[in-house]
């Protein structure tokens, strides 16, 4: 047997890499700076009743179905019945206002219960 040596087979040329080339989807807009939004403190200026009446089943006295007292936009936002809605999330001064909504209605909870 005859030891029959073969030529090495070179090693095939890698393809170029494709070039990532970042999206620019989210890019920012300039704009001119605008005032500061400047956000009252929970319960600042506000009538002491403002929240008055509400209850797990009803709403506030104040509210209407073109306003509610809670959002002030005509979408009910109750902690029991609807909840904040995802595009009022944003806005703090909603934030606190269901917040103080639903300590007021978790105090109430706590009072039956005695």
């Amino acid at each position: 047997m005859e030891d029959v040596q073969t030529p090495p087979v070179p090693a095939p040329e890698p393809k170029p890499r494709r070039k990532y080339t970042r999206r620019k989807t989210n890019r920012l807009i300039p704009r001119a700076p605008s005032e500061p939004r400047i956000v009252t403190p929970a319960g600042a200026g506000q009538d002491a009743g403002e929240l008055e009446g509400l209850s797990r089943e009803e709403c506030c006295f104040d509210c209407v179905p073109e306003r509610c007292a809670i959002s002030g936009a005509p979408v009910c936002i109750h902690p029991y019945k609807g909840g904040i809605k995802p595009n009022m999330q944003s806005d703090p001064v909603i934030v606190r206002r269901y917040q103080h909504a639903r300590k007021l209605l978790a105090r109430q909870a706590a009072e039956r219960k005695v």
